[in-house]
């Protein structure tokens, strides 16, 4: 006995083509018989389905579509340098901000306060309220908001930076450079 018919031979049969050879099969095989009949539905189904006119302006809003994604993507190549060049000056930043913080809390003794408070947690406990306001008093906060922003902004710049070379991964795997 030959094996049952694959999609293709009946796809074959459907449109006529190698008739002879398949008709032999069908004569034994009331399966393939059963595939080709619904096959042949199918494909009468499908030609009596009215067609849908292709719309006039169709290739004009595909065109118009394909120039806007370029012109978006060279719009974002372009800006990529940009946010490297900025996320390094705010990598730059973040370390000179930091250094003037550390240079502050040396200046006004806050890192020696940190360390009495360290070695004498029994004080920070009975006086909470007191310590912690001493604290804030030698804390200098302009450089540690300062650092803070310029810290938030890198963050920024790089993921900004990390999303453009996604896109640029995927536009370049998708053939559409």
């Amino acid at each position: 006995m030959q094996p049952h018919l694959i999609s293709n031979d009946i796809e074959q049969f459907a449109e006529g083509e190698n008739r002879a050879a398949l008709d032999s099969h069908l004569a034994n095989c009331a399966m393939c018989r059963a595939r080709v009949a619904s096959a042949s539905r199918l494909s009468a189904a499908l030609r009596a389905m009215p067609r849908a006119p292709i719309a006039r302006d169709l290739l004009a809003r595909v065109s118009a579509t394909v120039e806007t994604r370029g012109a978006q993507e060279q719009a974002r190549r372009a800006r990529t340098s940009f946010i490297a060049v900025a996320m390094l000056l705010s990598v730059l930043l973040v370390l000179w901000f930091a250094l003037e913080t550390a240079a502050a809390l040396q200046d006004n003794s806050t890192l020696e306060y940190i360390e009495w408070i360290s070695t004498h947690p029994e004080l920070f406990a009975s006086n909470f309220g007191d310590t912690l306001f001493a604290l804030v008093e030698v804390t200098p906060i302009s450089e540690t908001l300062l650092t803070l922003f310029a810290l938030f902004t890198v963050g920024v710049l790089a993921h900004q930076w990390i999303a453009t070379m996604r896109a640029q991964t995927v536009m370049a795997e998708a053939g559409l450079e």
